[in-house]
């Protein structure tokens, strides 16, 4: 995907949504970009207009400037408008429903890339329709019941083989609700279902938990140890035990993919369970879940790899940055020349052409050290340090047993005013791994 030209940033959220001032902060650190920031619960105390004539289309929100040209929209918490009461009930409904329609039709008449698509929120919101299209993209999805029948619910948890747990159906912002094990207390008060739909589902004896924080195609895993504390049952429970970046095997993430396709979500948090029986259990799915914890307890940079997407369209852009802070001063600000091909080996100084003096000693020294040291932090893929290095597009994909690996490019972006890393193959030479960084193209 080409980059796409940066525009502003509109955050529909509360006003005290942690997570917003967060990505707002790096809007502002990596992109020098000041995102709009809309709580929907402002209208119509803020007024606002929609005006439609042959020059085109023109929006205008209370004190939000330049809304016309928001690029990107991040639907991260929106919420009914507030009106004040009236004296007759039918009046405040009436109003309630035209400042909602108002609001509502004039954001997503945005022609904006819109994290997410608000329409495809709602419908991939809904747990059922999860479960399904999970199972249809090739997911394990354990045994479940939804229901508010108390006989039904009964019938389904003693007839299970094992243990059963209950937990919410809905998705809106209730008091929190714990996944607990149905105990035998429990089924003396189903009765109490009947006026709220429950889900019971086998409980699924694990090795670990796996929250992914999925954008556009790249996919953030997080391995909590959740079988050392007491979040056993829900690892939300328990932040103490240990964190850690992960990966997902080839076919699950290929599953995982084609669930968010299906879902017409480019981004979600997602739960997964590692089964002692070696099996990936999807969970849920939430749209516009919570990932902050995961990367104060992991340094994986979400929050860097959403703004990205925000800004140019593209997450991968942003690979394990988080190895910024353990790479050497010297590394962190390289800068070439070089139009031409450039051959590559970790182990010795690499064969440069007269076009690539400036380039080859600099990325000599990052590759070097990245392969020195890939055994010492449990990645998938690792960047060049700096957003200016013509090659910060690279990643690393750890070799299992060879502290050598395999670098390529993941994403044919634009790493600065003058190159685009193309492709990067493996050549193998006598037994030791050559790297060849090919396609340093010109673009500009």
């Amino acid at each position: 995907m080409p980059a796409r030209p940066a525009g502003a940033v509109l955050i529909v959220t509360e006003s005290d949504d942690l997570h917003a001032d967060a990505v707002a902060a790096t809007l502002l650190r990596d992109h020098r970009l000041s995102p709009l920031r809309l709580d929907m619960r402002d209208f119509p105390r803020a007024g606002g207009s929609f005006r439609l004539d042959r020059a085109g289309v023109g929006r205008n929100l209370g004190q939000l400037p330049g809304l016309d040209e928001v690029s990107a929209v991040w639907w991260r918490r929106p919420r009914r408008t507030e009106v004040p009461p009236g004296t007759r009930r039918a009046d405040d409904e009436y109003r309630q429903a035209e400042c909602d329609g108002f609001l509502q039709g004039l954001l997503w008449s945005l022609p904006a890339l819109w994290v997410n698509d608000p329409g495809a929120e709602r419908t991939a919101s809904r747990k059922l329709v999860q479960l399904e299209v999970a199972r249809r993209s090739g997911f394990a999805v354990p045994e479940t019941l939804v229901t508010t029948d108390p006989d039904e619910a009964r019938s389904f948890a003693e007839s299970r083989p094992g243990p059963v747990v209950y937990k919410r159906t809905g998705t809106g912002r209730a008091e929190f609700s714990e996944t607990r094990l149905v105990t035998a207390a429990d089924l003396a008060r189903l009765d109490s279902i009947r006026w709220a739909p429950t889900t019971f589902q086998d409980y699924v004896d694990a090795d670990c938990d796996l929250r992914v924080v999925w954008i556009d195609g790249v996919e953030w895993t997080t391995r909590i140890d959740s079988q050392s504390g007491v979040g056993r049952v829900d690892s939300r429970l328990d932040t103490s035990v240990d964190f850690r970046p992960g990966r997902l095997p080839a076919a699950v993430s290929k599953s995982l993919n084609t669930l968010m396709g299906a879902l017409g979500l480019v981004f979600g948090v997602l739960d997964i369970r590692l089964g002692l029986d070696g099996e990936y259990y999807f969970l849920e799915v939430n749209p516009q879940g919570q990932f902050a914890y995961l990367e104060i307890k992991t340094g994986l940079p979400l929050f860097a790899s959403l703004a990205n997407y925000l800004v140019t369209g593209d997450a991968a852009a942003y690979l394990l940055v988080a190895l910024r802070r353990f790479a050497p001063p010297r590394l962190r600000s390289c800068t070439c020349d070089s139009t031409s091909t450039l051959w590559m080996n970790p182990y010795e100084r690499p064969v440069s052409r007269a076009s690539e003096r400036m380039l080859a000693p600099a990325s000599y020294c990052f590759f070097n050290w990245v392969c020195s040291r890939s055994r010492d932090f449990p990645v998938t893929r690792v960047p060049l340090p700096n957003a200016d290095f013509p090659c910060a597009g690279l990643s690393l994909m750890a070799s299992s047993g060879c502290p050598a690996a395999l670098f390529k490019a993941r994403h044919s972006g634009r790493c600065d005013q003058r190159f685009r890393v193309i492709r990067i193959t493996k050549i193998p030479a006598k037994g030791v791994p050559v790297r060849r960084a090919k396609g340093l193209k010109r673009v500009g």
